[in-house]
């Protein structure tokens, strides 16, 4: 059997688990987090040193002679757009630096650990406390996990629109939830 054999399998067996949706989510918010740190230190110095030979070999171009020919012109600006067309789409510009702005980072935290807070609201209303001593714990517990959680959604960088990071990781929180929740049957 091969691996990708190996992986369809165990997908099958386990596709009513919603512990593998819960570990794939999972997944997904640490490779978020990691990916910055990856591409700081390793792709970026490749993307740099490729941009600086680029740039020399443009610069070598004799421009007089470029703009002597409409065809040649025409061809050099084409290449210009190209680059700019193409540094828009690289894996780098999905990662915005918009993530600087001080209302981003706000709202990445409250929606971070909005479910947690919203949860924790909901602790005084519940039955299933013995007493209200536990409840007192579970609420100033789930006020903790938000914030814990708030200052997770803070540091995964912003994904080429704040509002992918708005909603989408407390999506990825409740899918974890659900998946942790549910009994296997």
């Amino acid at each position: 059997m091969t691996i990708g054999e190996l992986i369809i399998s165990g997908v099958q067996k386990n596709i009513k688990n919603p512990r593998l949706y819960a570990a794939l989510a999972g997944l997904i918010v640490i490779m978020a987090i990691i990916f910055p740190y990856i591409d700081a230190n390793f792709f970026f110095y490749n993307r740099i040193e490729k941009r600086a030979s680029i740039m020399q070999t443009l610069s070598e171009i004799d421009t007089e002679k470029v703009a002597s020919s409409p065809a040649l012109q025409e061809e050099y600006n084409s290449i210009l757009v190209d680059i700019e067309k193409q540094r828009d789409k690289s894996i780098f510009g999905v990662i915005t630096s918009e993530q600087q702005s001080g209302n981003v980072l706000l709202f990445k935290f409250l929606s971070g650990g909005l479910l947690a807070w919203i949860i924790a609201l909901c602790v005084p209303l519940m039955d299933t406390f013995e007493d209200n001593k536990a409840k007192v714990i579970m609420f100033l517990f789930l006020v903790f996990v938000g914030g814990i959680l708030g200052g997770v959604g803070y540091v995964i960088p912003t994904i080429v629109n704040p509002w992918v990071n708005y909603i989408g990781f407390p999506i990825l929180q409740l899918i974890m939830l659900i998946g942790l929740v549910v009994d296997k049957k």
